[in-house]
C-alpha cells in the first residue's frame, strides 16, 4: 500500500501498479487516470476525500480498459459542473473492465453525451455499487443522466442511491444492457425529451431487476416517470415502492411499450402509490407485444385522465392476480382503477378493486377491450361495458366474488330487453349459479331488473323482471257521523285476472245490522258476503257496507242525532 496526497503521486502509484492506494487529501484532476489492472483507491479513514475535475479539463476522470478492475472506496469523484461552460465527458468510463463503488460517490458532472457520471461501454463492462455508494446530481445531453449501460454491460447497485440526475432519456439510468437494483434508492431523477425519469430500458438484450428498493419522485416530460421499458426489455420488480413519480405523457410510475419485440414486466409484492400521468397514472402498457404481470401488488392513490391506476392501449395484455388491490385511484375521464382500450386484454384472478373514481365511466374498470375474470374477484365501484362486443369473459369458477356492473349507454333500461353482461369461454363453457350470482346490477335505474343466466347457462343477463299488475278491492263503512261503522276490513290486493277473497270480518254499527257488501253505495249493485271469493278481478273497485236498521233502536237513534246536533 502507498499513501498519496496529490494527482502526480496517484498517477505514479498506478504506473508502478500498486494494488492499494490510500488518498490522504483532496485534490483536482486535470487529466485522465487510465487503469488497466486491478487496484483499490481509497480515502484515508476518517477523511472526506474528493477528487474534483479541474476547471477547463473536459475528458473523463477515470478510464478502465478491459483488463482494469478499479475499486473506489470512501472517495467522492466530483465533476465540478458549476464551473463547466462547455460539455465534458463522463466521470468514469468503463470499456470492458470493472468498477466497484464501495461507499464512494460520483457527483456533479455535466456530460456532453450519454452517461453523466458513468458510461459502461464494450461487452463485459461491469459496475458494482455497494455500501451506500451514490451517483447523484449529474447531467447528460444524451441518455442516462446518472449512468449509461451499453449492451453486454451490467450495473448492480446494492444499498446504494441514484438521485437527482438529469438526462434526455433515462434520467437516472439509460440501459441497453443489464441492471440490478437491490435495497437501493432511485429518486428525483428526470428525463427531458425521451421516456424514463428513473430508468429507461430498451432492447432484447436489456434485463432490469429491482428488489426491495424505492423508485420515488422521478419525472419524465415524456412517459414512464419512474421506469420505462421498451421493445424487448425484460423487467422484474419485486417488493418495491414506486411512489410519487410523474409522466408527462403515459405511465406515471411505470410505462411499458413494444413495437416489434416482446416487452414484458413482472411486478410482485409492490406498492405503486401516488403517481401521475395523462394516461395510466400508476402503470401504462401499449402495443400488442407488451405484457404486464401484477402479483400481490397494491396500486393506490394514482391519478390520470384515462386509467388512474393502470391503462392499456393498442393490444397490450395484463394479468392481475394473487390478491392485488387496486384502490383509491382517480381518472378525470374513464377508468378510475383500470382503463382497457378496444384491442387490449386484462385477466383478473383473486384481486380487488375498490374506492376508485372516474368522472365519465368505469370507476372500477372501463372495459373497452376484453376483461377476463376467475377466482375471487371483488370490483365494488363498477365495471363499465360500453357495448355488446365487450362482455366480461368468465375464464373459470367465480368464488365469493362481487362484480358491480355500472350503468352505461349499453347497460341501460331503455328498450326493456335483456342485456348480456358476461359470457363463458371455450375452456369454461358452462356457468354455475355462483358465477351468475357474482354479478351485481347497477345501483340506480334497474329496480325491477334481475341478474340471471340464459337458457344454456352460457351468458349472464340483466333481465327486466315481469311485475304483475295488481288491483285493489277497498271497503267502505257507508255510515253517518252519528252512528259510524267499525271493524271495516282493509283493502285486498289481487293480481290481474286472479281471484280475491273478501275478509271474513263482520262490520259493526250501533242501531244497525250488517247485510252485505255491495258494489253500489245504495245497494243496487252486486252483493257479496264476508268470506266470499270474487273471481277474475280485472280492475280496482270499492265495496260498500249495506245496513238494516234495528226496529227497537229508532228512538235512540233519533235522540242521538238531536244530541249530536246540540253539541
Amino acid at each position: 500500500m502507498i499513501s498519496v496526497a496529490n494527482l502526480n503521486d496517484l498517477l505514479q502509484g498506478i504506473t508502478d501498479r500498486e494494488e492499494l492506494i490510500e488518498v490522504t487529501a483532496s485534490f483536482a484532476v486535470d487529466r485522465q487516470i487510465y487503469l488497466s489492472y486491478p487496484v483499490t483507491i481509497r480515502g484515508a479513514e476518517g477523511a472526506l476525500i474528493t477528487l474534483q475535475r479541474q476547471q477547463g479539463y473536459t475528458g473523463s476522470l477515470f478510464y478502465i480498459d478491459s483488463n482494469g478492475d478499479l475499486t473506489l472506496q470512501n472517495i467522492t469523484v466530483n465533476g465540478n459542473k458549476a464551473t463547466v461552460t462547455a460539455g465534458v465527458d463522463e466521470l468514469v468510463s468503463v470499456s470492458g473492465g470493472k468498477l466497484t463503488l464501495n461507499q464512494a460517490v460520483l457527483e456533479e458532472n455535466k456530460a456532453i453525451s450519454g452517461g453523466g457520471a458513468l458510461y459502461l461501454a464494450d461487452t463485459g463492462a461491469v459496475c458494482l455499487m455497494e455500501n451506500n455508494a451514490a451517483i447523484r446530481n449529474c447531467e447528460a445531453d444524451g441518455g442516462g443522466g446518472g449512468a449509461f449501460i451499453s449492451s453486454g454491460c451490467s450495473l448492480t447497485a446494492r444499498n446504494s442511491a441514484i438521485t437527482g440526475n438529469i438526462g434526455v432519456g433515462g434520467g437516472g439510468i439509460y440501459a441497453i444492457g443489464t441492471v440490478s437494483i437491490v435495497q437501493s434508492l432511485l429518486s428525483n431523477n428526470s428525463a427531458g425529451r425521451q421516456p424514463g425519469g428513473g430508468i429507461y430500458a430498451a432492447g432484447s438484450y436489456c434485463t432490469v431487476s429491482l428488489e426491495a428498493s424505492t423508485v420515488s419522485e422521478n419525472l419524465s416530460s415524456d412517459s414512464g416517470g419512474g421506469l420505462y421499458g421498451y421493445n424487448g426489455a425484460a423487467i422484474s420488480i419485486d417488493s418495491c415502492t414506486i411512489f410519487g413519480n410523474q409522466g408527462g405523457g403515459n405511465g406515471g410510475g411505470i410505462g411499458i411499450a413494444s413495437s416489434n419485440a416482446e416487452t414484458k414486466i413482472t411486478v410482485s409484492g409492490c406498492k405503486i402509490d401516488n403517481n401521475q400521468a395523462v394516461t395510466g397514472g400508476g402503470l401504462y402498457g401499449v402495443g400488442s407485444l407488451t405484457e404486464l404481470l401484477l402479483e400481490a401488488c397494491t396500486i393506490h392513490g394514482n391519478s390520470a385522465t384515462l386509467g388512474g391506476g393502470m391503462a392499456l392501449n393498442l393490444g397490450a395484455e395484463a394479468d392481475i392476480s394473487q390478491g392485488t388491490k387496486i384502490e383509491g385511484n382517480t381518472a378525470n375521464n374513464f377508468g378510475g382503477g383500470v382503463y382497457i382500450d378496444n384491442t387490449s386484454v386484462v385477466h383478473v384472478t383473486d384481486s380487488t378493486f375498490s374506492a376508485n373514481i372516474a368522472s365519465h365511466g368505469g370507476s372500477g374498470l372501463y372495459n373497452g377491450g376484453q376483461l377476463g375474470v376467475k377466482g375471487t374477484v371483488i370490483i365494488t365501484n363498477g365495471v363499465s361495458i360500453p357495448s355488446a362486443r365487450h362482455l366480461i369473459q368468465v375464464e373459470g369458477p367465480l368464488t365469493s366474488s362481487q362484480i358491480q356492473i355500472e350503468a352505461s349507454d349499453y347497460v341501460a333500461p331503455g328498450s326493456g330487453a335483456p342485456i348480456p353482461l358476461a359470457q363463458a369461454q371455450t375452456g369454461y363453457p358452462i356457468l354455475s349459479a355462483a358465477d351468475v350470482g357474482s354479478f351485481l346490477k347497477p345501483a340506480v335505474g334497474f329496480r325491477n331488473w334481475k341478474v340471471e343466466a340464459n337458457a344454456g347457462n352460457t351468458q349472464v343477463l340483466l333481465t327486466p323482471a315481469i311485475v304483475p299488475i295488481e288491483y285493489e278491492i277497498s271497503f267502505h263503512g257507508n255510515a253517518t257521523c252519528c252512528t259510524p261503522a267499525s271493524d271495516v276490513p282493509g283493502p285486498v290486493y289481487v293480481e290481474a285476472g286472479g281471484s280475491g277473497t273478501i275478509p271474513d270480518i263482520i262490520p259493526k254499527r250501533k242501531c244497525y245490522s250488517f247485510a252485505a257488501w255491495n258494489t253500489a253505495r245504495n245497494g243496487s249493485g252486486i252483493s257479496y258476503a264476508p268470506g266470499q271469493v270474487i273471481p277474475d278481478v280485472n280492475g280496482s273497485f270499492t265495496l260498500y257496507a249495506i245496513w238494516r236498521q234495528k226496529l227497537l233502536c229508532s228512538c235512540c237513534c233519533k235522540c242521538m242525532c238531536r244530541k249530536t246536533l246540540r253539541s
